[in-house]
């Protein structure tokens, strides 16, 4: 691996696991990802350029190596797909809705992260639906819809 290989991959390990809401800008609850990327960029930009707009954008103006050279823009995307809690059931399950594009295919057993705005602190879970066992036969080989999740 080269060099800039191994800080691309260094980058990634970084930004990855950022817990992120997917409607900070409306809860402002979590910047985490747009903080670490600013954070990151500033080690390459012009420290003065950096900054994080009201949507969570990080913009930044590399040293040019002289003036006259060409622009380059380098675009990428740091938000997260998500679910949003649409309910809750006695037993501790969560009922939830798509929030942005998403397979539901890959959603089975995947961890989460939920937000509690009424303790203040993140909860992990795991995406569930009702085992193959417990399924009626018609349904098996059907991907459940968000909503059955």
């Amino acid at each position: 691996m080269d060099q800039l290989e191994q800080k691309m991959l260094d980058w990634l390990q970084v930004l990855c696991p950022q817990p992120e809401t997917i409607n900070r800008w409306e809860t402002n609850q979590c910047w985490s990802a747009p903080k670490a990327a600013r954070k990151l960029m500033g080690e390459y930009c012009i420290p003065s350029t950096v900054e994080v707009d009201q949507f969570g954008s990080v913009i930044g103006q590399f040293r040019a190596p002289q003036f006259g050279e060409p622009v380059v823009l380098l675009d990428a995307h740091i938000d997260q797909i998500g679910l949003v809690v649409t309910g809750y059931e006695e037993n501790g399950f969560l009922k939830a809705a798509a929030y942005g594009g998403m397979d539901r295919r890959v959603m089975i057993a995947q961890g989460v992260l939920l937000f509690s705005q009424k303790e203040g602190r993140w909860l992990s879970g795991v995406v569930a639906s009702i085992p193959p066992h417990l399924t009626k036969s018609e349904d098996r080989d059907s991907v459940p819809e968000i909503t059955d999740l």
